[in-house]
């Protein structure tokens, strides 16, 4: 008899009132908890007394068990929009959002507010949802159902917020969906915004493959994106065949030292892919590699701890980056100390072909002599690629390559000698004699021919 006065309500037939009131004051606790919540589903005004009392606990003589009481309380908002009487409607919006705010029955309260569904309730909604001192995460994720359920977009920014918290952030994400079903790209970019990675990492996969290069450029240069998701943005946006200018010219100026290594790393890329980009476009990539290069040689210089090395690193990147020839093979970082000189040799002559970048060449010629030479500080890898650049000058970067042939890093050396070899070899072999101990790894860039075999430093050098 219950379910057929139950499927009477569904329709909003009067007939169901008597026997879903019978059942609300004699059946079992949980057909009273049905019979009161159809009572409300059903739209049955004349039943309006019957719920106010059930849900402030019933009477001294009568009181009522907590699952009624909730459900009372629910039935009311669910009635709430088939009332006309002003005065009614404001006393069951005062009950409804009461108990949603503070008591015992506040998950009740929220699905109260949840069946009202005008302006009033969805405010008192996103006002616990976005409420930070709120300590019941289970009322707020009921919240953040219901503004999924009513689906208004003026709940977006709550929504998003929320993404940010661990024990909302699913339930968060599920809301904007329902909030925005023809819009999977917007959620998809506010959910890589999260700090929680089975929300950002799903979502950046998406944007990886479906969303414009901004957003994600702007969600790189973020510092605080976590290591692992860096990487899959960055590789991703490598494999795009153009990135806009304007945003890499930007974020390559960041104060984090990270950004700089990642925008540096981008251009780069693009660079030695051959990309094709206007002479206006190729300008102001060098200009900003050159200045950002020029700023982190500083900022390494006076960072302590693990941010110098993150200085040290975007040194490098950004110092690489600006030197290398408009066409080339492509790459994932800079050469190894180690490198053949084959590299310094397929850059000579490359590099000028592009007029434009005359002045920025020459501002990487003069911060590489100078952190060769000693003349301003640099990390020793930085020192390294240094002199690797300076060898496409020829001879006329000889003098801070014999300086850095004497370099206190082995790494620096052999890439100092390496650099020498090809247009200044007497210098390069003269320097054995000066080498006390004598490094025999420094000079393995010399040739091997019977003229090297001429004096016992040199045997010395070039024999097993």
């Amino acid at each position: 008899m219950l379910s057929a006065a139950e499927g009477l309500a569904a329709k909003q037939h009067a007939g169901a009132l008597r026997p879903l009131l019978l059942f609300a004051r004699a059946g079992e606790i949980d057909e009273q908890a049905r019979a009161v919540l159809a009572l409300g589903r059903g739209a049955q005004v004349r039943a309006l007394e019957e719920l106010e009392t059930l849900a402030t606990g019933g009477t001294d003589e009568a009181p009522v068990d907590a699952q009624v009481q909730a459900a009372a309380i629910e039935a009311l908002g669910r009635l709430f929009p088939a009332l006309t009487d002003l005065q009614a409607k404001k006393r069951v919006a005062q009950t409804v959002e009461s108990a949603a705010l503070e008591g015992h029955f506040r998950s009740a309260g929220v699905r109260g507010l949840l069946g009202m569904a005008d302006d009033r309730a969805l405010s008192r909604l996103q006002h616990i949802v976005a409420d930070e001192d709120e300590y019941d995460t289970t009322v707020q994720r009921e919240g953040i159902d219901a503004l999924g359920t009513l689906a208004e977009p003026s709940s977006e920014s709550v929504l998003v917020h929320s993404l940010q918290h661990h024990a909302l952030a699913t339930s968060a994400l599920a809301a904007l969906q329902a909030v925005f079903p023809q819009d999977p790209l917007r959620v998809a970019l506010h959910a890589a915004t999260s700090e929680l990675p089975h929300i950002s990492g799903p979502a950046l996969s998406y944007l990886l493959a479906e969303a414009e290069p901004a957003p994600l450029l702007e969600r790189l240069a973020n510092p605080r994106l976590r290591a692992d998701l860096r990487a899959k943005v960055k590789y991703g946006l490598g494999r795009r065949a153009s990135l806009p200018t304007p945003l890499l010219v930007q974020y390559v100026g960041s104060e984090f030292a990270t950004v700089r290594d990642d925008m540096a790393w981008l251009m780069a890329r693009h660079t030695l892919a051959g990309s094709s980009l206007p002479q206006a476009e190729r300008q102001a990539r060098a200009q900003s590699l050159a200045a950002a290069a020029n700023a982190t040689a500083q900022s390494w210089n006076q960072a302590v701890g693990t941010t110098k090395d993150q200085e040290a690193n975007a040194f490098l990147r950004l110092l690489w980056a600006a030197g290398l020839p408009s066409q080339g093979d492509i790459s994932d970082g800079p050469p190894a100390a180690d490198a053949p000189v084959s590299f310094g040799a397929k850059l000579k002559g490359l590099f000028r072909k592009a007029a434009s970048a005359v002045a920025q060449a020459d501002e990487i010629d003069a911060l590489a002599t100078r952190s060769l030479r000693g003349d301003s500080p640099a990390p020793p890898l930085v020192r390294a690629e240094s002199a690797r650049l300076l060898q496409r000058l020829g001879a006329g970067a000889t003098p801070a390559l014999l300086q850095g042939a004497q370099d206190i890093d082995s790494t620096v050396r052999r890439a100092a000698v390496a650099a020498l070899v090809p247009h200044a070899l007497p210098q390069a072999t003269a320097l054995i004699d000066t080498c006390h101990p004598l490094d025999t790894l420094a000079f393995d860039a010399l040739p091997g021919d019977a003229s090297m075999l001429s004096t016992a430093p040199l045997r010395t050098v070039m024999l097993p």
